[in-house]
């Protein structure tokens, strides 16, 4: 694996190209740039966070910000990057740093493949 960088924004191709790589069903209503949650891009309440790899997006992360919280609204890594510890990082990094209020909400038809 390439050394991974991040990123607050990306090229809408490069975001195309990304989602394009979405294959799990629960996330398939994601894949449409014209949609929730890529409608946001320049909302000031959503930040948006990209895991690149030789400038390929292969992950993503995306918060909900208020006042007194933030929110986890999105996170997907590309099937070939998971179990590397992409995922942690972004969480990590852009999700935990904060003394603000976590909320996450996660359906339970998810599991670990």
């Amino acid at each position: 694996m390439n050394k991974i960088t991040f990123k607050k924004k990306v090229t809408k191709t490069k975001l195309k190209k990304f989602l394009k790589q979405i294959k799990d069903k629960d996330f398939l209503i994601h894949k449409d740039s014209n949609k929730s949650p890529w409608i946001y891009l320049d909302s000031k309440k959503f930040s948006f966070h990209f895991a690149c790899e030789k400038g390929n997006v292969i992950g993503s992360l995306i918060t909900f910000n208020s006042i007194y919280s933030r929110h986890l609204y999105f996170l997907y890594i590309n099937e070939k990057y998971r179990y590397k510890g992409i995922g942690s990082i972004l969480i990590k990094k852009f999700l935990l740093n904060t003394k603000k209020i976590k909320t996450v909400h996660v359906l339970k038809s998810l599991k670990k493949h």
